[in-house]
């Protein structure tokens, strides 16, 4: 059994299942953690979630992200009067909602 491997705390995967995971992913991942540079995890995100604004004037604001424009930016979109008004934020500003 893989678990019984020295320093195997457990597998990935889903629904009781292992999970591939592609040696470029695996690579990356090791580079990061080799490079010195600060590093955390973070919340993965993807349209439609209902994330909250954590920074700046906006903070406290739920809305949904709407749209991904890069590494770095995010549109999020607040319901407001049966309107929507989107505004352009840093990923950092923003975490998943509860």
């Amino acid at each position: 059994m893989v678990l019984t491997i020295p320093g195997t705390i457990r597998l990935v995967g889903m629904a009781g299942k292992p999970s591939v995971i592609l040696d470029h992913e695996i690579e990356a991942i090791q580079r990061i953690s080799s490079s010195g540079m600060a590093a955390a995890p973070y919340p993965y995100m993807c349209a439609g979630q209902k994330v909250r604004i954590t920074a700046g004037p906006l903070a406290g604001i739920i809305g949904v992200l709407s749209q991904v424009e890069s590494n770095y930016r995010l549109i999020v979109t607040v319901e407001l009067i049966m309107r929507s008004i989107s505004v352009e934020l840093g990923v950092s500003d923003v975490t998943l909602a509860a």
